[in-house]
């Protein structure tokens, strides 16, 4: 018996087959947005599992308590694959979300499991940390759909097709005019157009859950999709000897911003060997393509608990912080650490969370050779490009030359359609809007705008509950506001 292996699968698509991407011209109503991606989901749990560790019952499964504090970390929900057939080992056990980051963590040999807990492999997890975010999705795409997408011969070939380069453009793809293809192709029995139908919205729901597509819906309840991450990331793997995968202390360029309010925001591009150090004494406050992590006197008592010093991280922070550390942050660190009892120190079975230093230019070095055949061993080979250019602050928030400069800098009242403009270009840039309510003061991320009448929905942190709530606004709702961005000028 012979078979054609899956990634030999899509490069015979392309060679035997013509596909012709039919431009879709009705509006699209967006039922799926992608989300902000696996590879910050699997991080902010590599990191749980770091610090925290993941207990095991004698049945070898993970305890419900650290379940549920994985699912508050992770963007990725159950809804998003719960129409998906997945055969994946514990999946019984825990929910589907969980069971599919584990399964991939287990698949990359970051982590493995002992007779008691789950713990990191350290050198497996250098090797990812110093790769860059095209470079984790690509490994991530061709796991996915070999893994999750194959179980099927009919799905297989969908698989294929939805990552022929001419759909990677971005532009919407119709459903149904691929399932007309591929009926017209002999792949599919038009008997089993219904089931067909039913499995590939379900891939594509699971695909804007990875963060890779966004779904949406046409006239006559017709489902389309677009690519949200660019074609090299989908048809490529980042492997090839010529590349460069040095991101040493000395190369990284994009920096994140501490703000005053103890709001740490962090930029898409912001290296993830440097998002390791800030999560050693930082809380998650939100986790989206700019994530923001927050200093407590909780996160600081944590770290300095485990033997980081606080002379580390305020060095650590006035390193990499690209308008510094304000005076007063430095001295409430220091407070806190004053208020710690020093001698109560949390061991550690592996220890690299109290490392500071740990994943230094010497490390990379040293397993740089080695992460090149970690990404040879993970997935098949293919040439790809990469865009050395790093994108300056400034590129996230087009326009902002042209944006008053009271609305970032003075916090006050505005007129009723100024306030709205403000609110509006927050949800364009993705970013916060310090608003006052009745006696309070928050910092308030608007995600959708409705007219007639104006209502702006979002999320405040609620620092009782120690997380982000939904609430909606109206201009009658605040005083004062101020449009947040960082001050890289």
């Amino acid at each position: 018996m012979y078979y054609i292996p899956i990634d030999q699968l899509q490069p015979l698509h392309h060679m035997l087959y013509t596909h012709n991407l039919i431009e879709v011209k009705e509006e699209v109503q967006i039922m799926n947005e992608a989300k902000p991606g696996l590879v910050l989901d699997l991080f902010h749990t590599i990191v749980f599992v770091a610090i925290d560790q993941l207990p095991l019952t004698t049945k070898g499964i993970v305890h419900k308590k650290s379940i549920q504090k994985l699912i508050e970390r992770l963007n990725l929900k159950e809804e998003d694959l719960n129409e998906l057939p997945l055969q994946i080992t514990d999946a019984e056990h825990v929910p589907l979300q969980v069971a599919i980051i584990l399964d991939l963590l287990y698949y990359l040999k970051l982590v493995t499991k002992e007779p008691k807990q789950i713990v990191v492999q350290e050198k497996s997890l250098n090797m990812w940390l110093n790769m860059n975010t095209e470079q984790m999705t690509s490994v991530i795409v061709e796991i996915i759909i070999e893994r999750y997408g194959a179980y099927h011969p009919e799905m297989q070939h969908w698989c294929c097709l939805i990552r022929q380069p001419v759909f990677l453009s971005g532009q919407w793809v119709e459903v149904e005019r691929l399932l007309d293809w591929m009926i017209q192709e002999q792949m599919v029995n038009s008997s089993q157009r219904d089931e067909m139908r039913i499995r590939a919205k379900a891939w594509l729901r699971a695909l804007a859950g990875f963060g890779w597509v966004d779904v949406g819906m046409v006239s006559g309840d017709r489902i389309c999709f677009r690519w949200s991450i660019s074609a090299d990331i989908v048809l490529n793997v980042f492997h090839d000897d010529r590349w460069d995968f040095s991101t040493s202390d000395d190369a990284i360029t994009s920096r994140y911003y501490v703000q005053p309010d103890f709001d740490i925001i962090v930029l898409p591009d912001v290296p993830y060997v440097l998002r390791w150090k800030l999560m050693m004494f930082t809380d998650i406050g939100k986790s989206d393509r700019m994530s923001i992590y927050r200093l407590t006197k909780e996160s600081i008592t944590r770290a300095v608990k485990r033997g980081v010093r606080i002379d580390e991280i305020l060095n650590f922070m006035a390193e990499y912080s690209e308008t510094g550390v304000p005076e007063h942050i430095s001295l409430t660190l220091r407070q806190w650490d004053k208020d710690t009892n020093h001698s109560e120190i949390i061991s550690s079975s592996s220890g690299i969370e109290t490392r500071m230093d740990y994943f230094s230019e010497q490390q990379v070095k040293e397993t740089w050779d080695v992460r090149k055949n970690f990404i040879k061993e993970i997935a098949p080979v293919h040439l790809v490009h990469i865009e050395n250019d790093m994108p300056l602050p400034e590129s996230f928030f087009p326009g902002i030359e042209q944006i008053p400069m009271m609305w970032t800098r003075e916090f006050r009242s505005y007129h009723f359609s100024t306030g709205l403009q403000m609110m509006e270009q927050a949800l364009l840039w993705k970013t916060k809007v310090k608003v006052s309510l009745g006696a309070q003061e928050v910092d308030f991320i608007p995600l959708h705008v409705t007219h007639n009448p104006y209502v702006i929905s979002g999320e405040v942190y609620n620092p009782v509950m120690m997380q982000y709530e939904r609430i909606q606004l109206s201009p009658s709702d605040w005083k004062e506001l101020r449009l947040i961005v960082p001050n890289f000028t």
